[in-house]
């Protein structure tokens, strides 16, 4: 990649000190952005995918422990956000006094911090949505749990008796005889 092309004239090559730690700081910043950009596509995926996907698709997220993992890149990348929403502002203080450091470049830092704050509220929003689609998921997987429950407990009750009745035949021989009838029908294994 050649600068000096010109190709690039929305990011220019640095020319002074305090270009440059402009645009390592904006560098930086970019990064941090492009991977919340990729975050809230990620999160607009999964939820076409629960909407479309249905049964499988839930099962599957649930299964893989996408969201916990999620969860956990969050908090690192807003670690990362907090400790530069604090960096920044102390950067642009001692640049601001030195002789070296144009005023052009307290601008840009200043849209830089502007820049951090609007990202850590984003990563709040996707924070919120990520632990509204975890929500989602275990309210769907304790229906399912509970549909299951029910059908188990129709099936007790529909064969209860049943064993009740075959298995009460000889409890009753049992207490009309008055010995046990193991020793009448051995059973082999």
């Amino acid at each position: 990649m050649n600068h000096a092309d010109g190709a690039h004239t929305d990011n220019p090559v640095p020319r002074t000190v305090s270009n440059l730690l402009v645009h390592v700081l904006g560098t930086h910043v970019d990064h941090v952005h492009d991977i919340v950009t990729r975050l809230e596509m990620e999160i607009d995926n999964i939820e076409l995918h629960i909407d479309k996907g249905g049964h499988f698709m839930r099962k599957l997220l649930l299964d893989g422990r996408r969201f916990p993992k999620m969860h956990l890149d969050l908090q690192r990348l807003l670690q990362v956000v907090s400790h530069g929403e604090q960096v920044f502002p102390r950067v642009k203080e001692r640049c601001a006094s030195k002789s070296w450091f144009a005023t052009e470049d307290i601008a840009a830092l200043e849209d830089l911090i502007g820049r951090l704050r609007r990202l850590k509220e984003n990563l709040g929003f996707i924070t919120n949505r990520v632990t509204t689609l975890q929500a989602s998921l275990d309210s769907w997987q304790s229906e399912q749990i509970n549909k299951s429950l029910y059908y188990l407990s129709f099936l007790s009750i529909v064969f209860l008796p049943l064993s009740i009745v075959t298995g009460g035949k000889f409890s009753m021989l049992v207490i009309i005889v008055g010995f046990p009838i193991i020793r009448l029908f051995p059973v082999h294994g």
